[in-house]
């Protein structure tokens, strides 16, 4: 509709015209609020990102775990003390040996040959030499001097490490024992030889970030050879069994992955015992039966470099 007003016209527009605009106003308005919320949103998580790398990127790298693998050379050396009961029994008599505590030294050694990483394995040679004499009244009874006994043993294995945890180890061995009881010469007795197989088992454990190790062992010592009186008894059959404890303090070790080196003091007891039967002897009609018990206690002063 058009009006006029001197001279001057003005058109009038109808009302839903100013609606629409109305509408597209808002619609614009809700448009840029959206757009304004999705910029905000995006950098959020821009910075969200950004945070959740830094850390990752600051964060200290993994120490790796400590080397539980058995030492590359082990050495010990040190005073030995060793106690002996052997009872020979037959129908006409009996032979005893209880001498006085024997003392000497005791060394022992240890090297790694191989190591498998992926089975956590290590393969050992091991050796010990122990050595002490004594003075034995028994074997006099007429008075004078005792006749002086020696106590020898020399040994050698080959042994399997796996560790199992973070503070055990388990090692299976296989390898020899000579032990040798000799008496100065007299009438009644001049003492005991044994060769045997030895088959063993340790289980060691660790403590105080390495500086405390601690380790039981067991075996069995087949015997393939045995000597009773410079052979005066006849053939035999015999059959051993051992044990062992052990504690040693490395007071100086790094405690730092893979560096393990240091002096160590360690203190060891074992146990042993032998019985043998020697079906044809002097002894007796039916033959005798000797049983060998040994108690022998070392501490000893070492190094071991890893």
């Amino acid at each position: 509709m058009n009006e006029t007003d001197g001279g001057s016209s003005r058109v009038s527009m109808p009302a839903h015209f100013d609606c629409a605009r109305w509408c597209l106003g808002v619609v614009a308005l809700g448009l840029g609020l959206l757009s304004a919320n999705d910029a905000a949103s995006s950098q959020e998580e821009t910075s969200s990102d950004e945070s959740d790398v830094a850390p990752t990127e600051l964060s200290p790298p993994e120490l790796a775990p400590p080397d539980r693998v058995p030492a590359d050379l082990r050495v010990t050396l040190g005073p030995f003390v060793a106690m002996r009961s052997m009872t020979f029994e037959g129908d006409a008599r009996t032979i005893t040996h209880r001498p006085q505590p024997y003392r000497g030294a005791a060394l022992s050694a240890a090297f790694r040959l191989a190591e498998v990483d992926q089975l956590d394995l290590a393969l050992l040679a091991e050796g010990e030499l122990e050595y002490g004499a004594a003075r034995n009244r028994e074997l006099n009874p007429r008075g004078g001097p005792s006749p002086r006994t020696e106590l020898a043993v020399v040994g050698g294995q080959l042994t399997v490490h796996r560790t199992i945890s973070s503070t055990l180890g388990l090692g299976i061995g296989l390898g020899f024992q000579s032990t040798s009881v000799t008496i100065e010469p007299n009438r009644r007795y001049t003492g005991h030889q044994y060769l045997s197989v030895d088959v063993g088992a340790e289980l060691r454990g660790y403590a105080f970030q390495d500086h405390l190790s601690y380790a039981l062992e067991a075996g069995v010592l087949p015997v393939v050879a045995t000597d009773n009186s410079n052979d005066t008894h006849g053939p035999s059959s015999s059959f051993g069994a051992r044990g062992a404890l052990e504690a040693a303090w490395v007071p100086f070790a790094d405690a730092r992955p893979r560096i393990k080196r240091g002096w160590r003091l360690v203190a060891r007891y074992r146990y042993q015992r032998f019985r043998s039967q020697f079906p044809v002897s002097p002894i007796g009609l039916q033959g005798g039966i000797s049983v060998d018990r040994q108690h022998r206690v070392a501490l000893s002063i070492g190094y071991v470099i890893r």
